[in-house]
């Protein structure tokens, strides 16, 4: 089954900035984890509610994303370094 990302507008922005510091190397890194994830989406581990987080090889970075049936949805890219509460209150969780 082929599913298409979604990126929430939260998602986008993170992405943005992390661009905007990191470069077309970390870019790269993240569109590498998404083509992972859309042949094995449940392969990250649960994380809180209906979230899952993959944390990007070599980076302080997790992608935050759900797996609907035809979608992944990417809900936010969070440096980890921050608090785990700080991390469940941006996901609402």
């Amino acid at each position: 089954m082929s599913r298409e990302v979604t990126w929430l507008a939260g998602a986008q922005a993170d992405m943005l900035e992390c661009y905007a510091r990191l470069g077309d190397a970390f870019y790269w890194r993240v569109d590498e984890v998404i083509g992972q994830l859309l042949m094995f989406p449940e392969s990250a581990r649960p994380y809180a509610g209906q979230f899952r987080r993959l944390v990007l090889p070599g980076t302080p970075f997790g992608l935050f994303y759900c797996v609907e049936p035809r979608r992944l949805i990417i809900a936010a890219l969070l440096d980890l370094r921050q608090s785990p509460a700080a991390i469940r209150r941006r996901l609402g969780v």
